[in-house]
């Protein structure tokens, strides 16, 4: 199986914007604030959607397949972000919110 892996890794200390950088405020992912975009991308989309929707519509990744997931360290407990928050056990099961896109062929 050909692919690539990435990972984006934030560090930085509680309150100081990491989640905010990488999704943007609370209820900017919407379908209605990305149908108002016209075709753009939203404005207070953070840096996590933005790429998605990049590679998304890119012609040359046209049928591919995208694993995603996000998930918060804190106070030596793991969350799943795509998932709720829902509290997950490192290293034994996989994220539940793990999400999976298909490109538009």
């Amino acid at each position: 199986m050909q692919g690539y892996n990435g990972t984006v890794f934030t560090y930085g200390q509680t309150g100081s914007g990491k989640t905010h950088t990488m999704f943007g405020p609370p209820g900017s992912l919407t379908e209605t604030s990305l149908q108002d975009a016209a075709g753009g991308t939203p404005e207070d989309w953070g840096v996590f959607p933005r790429v998605m929707l990049q590679l998304l519509q890119a012609p040359e990744l046209s049928g591919a397949i995208f694993h995603a997931s996000a998930i918060e360290v804190y106070m030596d407990h793991t969350y799943d972000l795509l998932n709720g928050r829902n509290s997950v056990k490192v290293g034994s099961v996989k994220a539940a919110g793990r999400g999976r896109l298909n490109a538009a062929e």
